[in-house]
């Protein structure tokens, strides 16, 4: 896979691709690499990604069928759940680690990813992008 992109993808750029009002040029250029490409996420991706799909259904975004194909859809791409993980850590490493880059808990879950990988974030969310700059992680 050397010669493949291979990144972190987080929960805010994989809804831009599902959802037309909210595509973006950082977007496309993450879905573009992963065509080719691998990307990663953390456990709860899964699960932070059907809420947003669940959202977007009762606000009248989408339909319920269009939100799980949407969902389903996901699966013919190469993303893969982390070795590392922030559930693996106790609480009080969670909470310091998420207080240490300016986060939310569960975005601290994608910049500890792309940081024990050593690979760049995908993200449109401007605090997850400021603090994986602060902390000189590479984004996409």
């Amino acid at each position: 896979m050397s010669d493949q992109a291979e990144f972190v993808l987080d929960c805010s750029t994989t809804i831009a691709w599902m959802l037309e009002d909210e595509s973006s040029q950082s977007a496309n250029k993450a879905f573009d690499a992963l065509a080719t490409g691998r990307a990663w996420v953390p456990p709860l991706w899964r699960t932070e990604t059907a809420n947003a799909m669940r959202s977007a259904f009762r606000s009248g975004r989408c339909t319920e069928k269009q939100a799980l194909q949407k969902l389903s859809n996901l699966t013919i791409f190469d993303i893969q759940i982390s070795p590392y993980d922030l559930g693996q850590m106790e609480s009080n490493q969670i909470l310091q680690f998420a207080h240490q880059h300016d986060v939310t808990a569960y975005d601290a879950g994608y910049l500890y990813v792309a940081m024990q990988m050593q690979l760049p974030l995908a993200t449109l969310d401007k605090n997850l992008r400021r603090a994986a700059k602060a902390a000189k992680a590479r984004l996409i």
